[in-house]
């Protein structure tokens, strides 16, 4: 915390929560969890660099000069003033940057001070150190008052820091290095002809932030095929094939490489491959899957993708759709081809019972979105599907403010907290979060949680036992959602036995048929379309 806001009293929180005018916790953490100071420190090492930058070109300038006249050859002297002419480039694009960002956290820290103002006067009002207030007294009414004034200045507060984060967020989307990359030959063009595929990249038929983003990422790719270690080796040939995949899939077949770590996870990695291009789509959904996916393997949900793309832009025709797979938190069950320690193998196993993985990779998700967000038009929709443990860290990322337009949870175990509700979602009308929830699905079922907690005690000892449950079903009419509809069979097979079945758990199962339908409506914003029932 930068510990710009003074602490609130418990009681002063307690009464504004219980008044109806809001949590003020996630508001105060988020407004002073921005440490501006420390940014600026870093902007002024980049003001540095900046003014180094350009210091340099005239010198290197000079250097061309003195080439020309020595040697004949004219591509030595040309490249140089040509790297003269990026490199200034480059020390102005990042003073222009600093000026952007430092404009930005002016805002914040305005935001801070004037929060801290309130949080001062809320406590001068009223006296806040009784427990206990009648209501319908006057100290009740006067408590009411000051809480609902700060609640005000809070959510003000709130909204100048979204505002500064799109801004900072957009600024450090414009990459000062193209200055330099533009004039070298690209690192990928070295490896055609190798004994390893090559990767391709096409700047003819890409544009904007999601082609730096997925140009950097390929370089990295690039540099893998060739390096000495064969796991590494092994994932970027998976990662190649996915992309392969994805560009052959039909329609549109440009694919972008939006995430992709090797390293994470002690080796399962981080993928994001789009089945479109982002940066043109009309829409944009992001897929994120739920346990036993490997990003190794990713080019397997390849075909998944394409069908929701395919069925968004028959609900929408004229319109163009991008899928996004994102295979970027820890998920259980997904294998390495770096995992050799047996323990590392077993707390993967035990992580499918338990709702950590979905909780610590919720800020991974919000993170790429929001960048994801900056590369699309800004006339463009996003929706964020998930599917299994998948939907549960759609839903805990859906709580912070990235730009959603819709929600949709597939196959869903809870989203993550007991108290959890379809308003809680930043910016994402209850009306425009959908659930898809088999009653034939076992994972669903009231029992996932208990299930959770045995699987966790008996597997990773008593201690872990009781851990928080998978929350609220998103099914339920307690959660205030869009159910889409689906087959409802009783609970009792008359042919015999329960009717529960993990084969209707399977992504395949709901984005099949009428739910693929369904889904695609929502992903091409044609919610009208999409036929719904009571939750549970």
């Amino acid at each position: 915390m930068s510990g710009a806001l003074p602490p609130v009293h418990p009681h002063l929180a307690r009464w504004t929560a219980d008044c109806g005018a809001g949590i003020l916790g996630p508001i105060l953490d988020a407004v002073d969890g921005v440490a501006t100071q420390q940014i600026r420190s870093v902007l002024s090492a980049a003001t540095l660099h900046s003014e180094l930058a350009r210091s340099s070109a005239p010198s290197i300038r000079g250097c061309a000069d003195s080439l020309a006249v020595a040697w004949s050859a004219r591509q030595p002297a040309r490249y140089l003033r040509s790297l003269a002419d990026a490199v200034g480039r480059l020390g102005a694009e990042i003073v222009l940057t600093v000026g952007r960002v430092g404009t930005a956290l002016d805002t914040i820290e305005n935001a801070q001070r004037s929060l801290a103002g309130a949080i001062q006067r809320a406590h001068a009002a009223v006296d806040w150190s009784p427990s206990y207030v009648p209501w319908g007294t006057p100290e009740a009414e006067a408590r009411t008052a000051a809480a609902r004034t700060l609640a005000a200045a809070a959510d003000s507060s709130r909204q100048q820091l979204v505002a500064a984060m799109s801004s900072i967020s957009g600024a450090l989307s414009a990459d000062p290095g193209t200055s330099l990359t533009a004039i070298t030959p690209p690192t990928v063009s070295s490896i055609r002809g190798s004994a390893h595929p090559s990767v391709d990249f096409r700047p003819t038929e890409l544009s904007g932030a999601a082609t730096r983003i997925d140009r950097l990422a390929r370089d990295q790719l690039a540099a893998d095929l060739h390096c000495g270690t064969p796991w590494r080796r092994t994932f970027a040939l998976r990662t190649l094939a996915a992309l392969r995949a994805a560009e052959t899939s039909g329609g549109d077949s440009r694919a972008q490489l939006l995430v992709y770590q090797p390293d994470a996870f002690g080796g399962q990695g981080r993928v994001a491959v789009s089945v479109g291009d982002v940066s043109r789509a009309d829409h944009v959904a992001i897929l994120t899957p739920g346990i036993a996916n490997s990003p190794a393997d990713l080019d397997a949900s390849v075909p998944t993708a394409a069908g929701l793309r395919d069925a968004a832009q028959q609900a929408a025709p004229g319109e163009r759709t991008a899928v996004v797979l994102w295979f970027g938190y820890d998920i259980p069950v997904s294998g390495s081809p770096n995992h050799t320690s047996l323990a590392r193998e077993w707390a993967d196993l035990t992580a499918a019972a338990s709702a950590d993985p979905a909780t610590e990779g919720a800020p991974l998700l919000a993170a790429d979105t929001a960048t994801i967000r900056t590369t699309m038009l800004d006339s463009a929709t996003l929706t964020l599907i998930g599917h299994s443990m998948g939907s549960v860290v759609t839903a805990r990322a859906a709580q912070e403010p990235i730009g959603a337009d819709s929600v949709v949870l597939l196959g869903s175990p809870g989203v993550g907290r007991p108290d959890a509700r379809a308003q809680d979602l930043a910016g994402v009308a209850p009306e425009n979060v959908f659930v898809l929830s088999s009653d034939r699905d076992p994972v669903t079922g009231s029992f996932t949680d208990l299930g959770g907690w045995l699987a966790t005690g008996l597997v990773a000892g008593p201690a872990s036992a009781g851990r928080p449950s998978f929350g609220t079903d998103p099914a339920s009419t307690a959660f205030g959602a869009q159910r889409i509809s689906g087959p409802a069979p009783p609970l009792w097979n008359p042919g015999g036995g329960w009717r529960y079945s993990f084969a209707e758990h399977s992504l395949g199962r709901y984005l099949g048929g009428a739910g693929l339908v369904a889904v695609g409506a929502v992903v091409a914003g044609r919610t009208a379309r999409v036929p719904r029932t009571r939750g549970r």
